[in-house]
């Protein structure tokens, strides 16, 4: 283990920290998904995050926000502010507070000019600014940008700098952090994750802690998006007790759990499908072709998912959806018989296997007392029977879509598992 600086907080184990950078990350709408990907590596190794800061492209902050990380981390990860324009200071912030002189590599501008190159491109002069890197450091190769990597360990402490962009950042730590933390002799702990839908964090949190806190030397980690809840459990040593503790935490559970590892509610309904060899067509009104972006955003889901349609009037919900307007004139457009009548449409007009529709309610307006903001009906249909199930979600218009998109996800993802099971029994009683 490294040692402690002076004034430092003296710990038993290695721990880290993210420094998430660029003025554009304070904005409200933008969310740091940098320090969750990162803590999610360094969890697998038994080394916590143990904070998270977003500071704006400004050297005095970003060398402010680094002075304290090495008082108190072993990793530290500056993400963002190594681009080529002036308000890219990460790495003129580093070498001022470290000391450390910045290097020109003439082999790295040439790799640049390689990339714009085969992208039918001119490589601008400003780039030039990429090929430099701290006299200590090591280089990082970025495959899927412009901007390289640094890594560099400064008095025991290790230290990397990073693309702010998702898909260079990603790459990155796992070709360079995971061999680095089986170097330093760290080895994986010992995990169980589950992944759960419709069920809410206090639900969750309810019904699981009574059980995992009987097991004290297991680390429980719950974390919560809209209509998605993750559970993580860590143990240093003696994996028997974390797998009886899984065995018991997925009886309380249930169907609720839709993966044991770390993938998407939409990919583990591609797979259910890919296996029956299954079609599926969506039906879509409040959420505006949210869930089949979901959907097609998978590759290869071109294997099962046959289209859908945006049915957002009255008149196309008629006219592409076979809705009888006697019918919507009755319920009105939110309600259970249109939204099975959606699904209905839908699966017969394309020939699918199944059939999914949302309409609802998303706001801010358009609530009424008998169907208030929230108001979500989730249609199903497969030839054989059709259903529809009402929800009520809290939350501003985008999250309501997000909840609506991931309840039809997770009400198919239960009726292909049903199918399943179903047939599976009339197999073994042949």
């Amino acid at each position: 283990m490294t040692s402690p600086l002076p004034g430092s907080i003296h710990r038993a184990s290695l721990v880290a920290e993210v420094i998430a950078i660029g003025s554009e990350m304070l904005f409200s709408n933008r969310v740091d998904t940098h320090s969750v990907y990162i803590a999610g590596r360094l969890d697998g190794y038994g080394v916590p995050l143990i904070a998270r800061s977003i500071v704006g492209d400004d050297s005095r902050v970003i060398k402010q926000a680094l002075g304290l990380a090495l008082t108190r981390s072993d990793f530290i990860f500056l993400t963002g502010g190594l681009g080529p324009t002036e308000d890219d200071v990460t790495r003129h912030a580093v070498s001022e507070l470290l000391s450390l002189e910045l290097k020109y590599h003439s082999e790295i501008v040439e790799q640049i000019k390689d990339r714009f190159r085969r992208l039918g491109r001119t490589m601008n002069e400003i780039n030039k600014r990429q090929g430099f890197i701290l006299e200590t450091a090591t280089a990082l190769e970025n495959t899927e940008g412009t901007a390289p990597g640094q890594y560099l360990k400064y008095e025991g402490r290790h230290i990397f700098l990073l693309p702010g962009p998702p898909q260079e950042m990603q790459p990155m730590i796992q070709r360079h952090l995971i061999p680095l933390l089986d170097q330093l002799g760290l080895r994986p702990a010992s995990r169980k994750y589950f992944r759960i839908a419709e069920l809410p964090e206090s639900h969750v949190e309810t019904l699981v802690a009574p059980i995992y806190r009987q097991y004290p030397e297991i680390h429980a980690t719950i974390l919560a998006a809209p209509g998605d809840i993750e559970l993580f459990f860590r143990a240093e040593d003696d994996s028997s007790r974390l797998s009886e503790l899984a065995d018991r935490i997925t009886q309380v559970l249930g169907d609720s759990v839709y993966a044991t590892e770390e993938i998407t509610l939409e990919v583990v309904l591609a797979h259910l499908l890919k296996e029956r060899r299954s079609t599926l067509a969506v039906a879509e009104s409040c959420t505006g072709g949210m869930l089949g972006e979901w959907i097609t955003r998978i590759p290869g889901s071109s294997e099962f998912f046959l289209g859908g349609v945006i049915a957002y009037s009255n008149t196309l919900k008629s006219q592409l959806l076979e809705v009888p307007p006697k019918l919507l004139h009755r319920y009105g457009a939110v309600s259970a018989p249109i939204a099975e009548a959606m699904a209905e449409g839908m699966r017969k007009r394309v020939g699918s296997d199944y059939g999914v529709s949302i309409t609802g309610v998303a706001g801010p307006s358009g609530g009424s007392e008998a169907k208030p903001v929230g108001t979500v009906f989730v249609g199903y249909s497969d030839g054989e029977k059709k259903q529809s199930v009402r929800f009520h979600f809290l939350g501003d218009r985008e999250v309501i879509r997000i909840q609506s998109t991931r309840a039809a996800l997770n009400m198919l993802r239960k009726e292909v598992l049903q199918s399943k099971r179903q047939a599976r029994g009339r197999k073994s009683k042949a």
